[in-house]
């Protein structure tokens, strides 16, 4: 996203939504993966001064200096897809040899006093075991196995459902065209009644 798309954003926020409690930002998946993301919290923090910044990363580029910089922020809550108890999960679940080195930067966010949760997706793959094992983990929450692209959430639905998302928690392309329905990736869903249903 390009800092004036981000700006406009922004200054939309602080002028239509003053009140608002917290951003997201994702980035394109894993928000440490853009160079700068340091330097757009802080742009968002000049922004709005006093909202919360949750950020969700797999913690594989989480370092040291970063960890300084988010305690220095302050009002900073950290959730790392750890997606296992153990080196062998992680692999399963996501490719990355890096279980023990991740598991240090949750502890050494904690040690920070930074908000940190860890997270698992509850991936079929799993045994139930590993689901419970993860469970035990200091500041653990598990999320349910779901497809964002529509393939577990076909698109033809029993009823219509109201949809928090597209008034309490706006979603943002890096383009920075809003996100109208995160499971309806061929852009099938007519949201102009969002509040009362959405039917995809």
């Amino acid at each position: 996203m390009k800092d004036e798309t981000l700006e406009g954003i922004l200054e939309d926020i602080k002028a239509f939504h003053p009140d608002v409690k917290r951003i997201c930002p994702q980035g394109t998946g894993e928000p440490f993966m853009d160079p700068d993301f340091i330097g757009r919290l802080r742009t968002m923090r000049r922004y709005l001064p006093d909202v919360h910044l949750s950020i969700f990363t797999n913690g594989s580029l989480l370092n040291d200096e970063h960890i300084k910089q988010l305690k220095e922020f302050g009002n900073v809550n950290v959730v790392v897809s750890l997606n296992g108890a153990s080196a062998k999960a992680r692999k399963a679940l996501m490719g990355l040899d890096d279980f023990e080195r991740v598991l240090t930067k949750c502890i050494d966010l904690m040690s920070n006093k930074i908000d940190m949760q860890t997270a698992m997706v509850y991936h079929p793959i799993l045994s139930s075991k590993q689901v419970m094992d993860f469970s035990y983990m200091p500041n653990s929450y598990i999320v349910q196995f779901q497809s964002f692209g529509g393939l577990m959430y076909p698109f033809s639905r029993p009823k219509e459902y109201p949809c928090a998302r597209q008034t309490d928690w706006l979603t943002y392309e890096w383009t920075g065209a809003k996100v109208k329905c995160c499971y309806d990736i061929e852009g099938q869903a007519d949201c102009s009644q969002c509040t009362e249903g959405v039917q995809i």
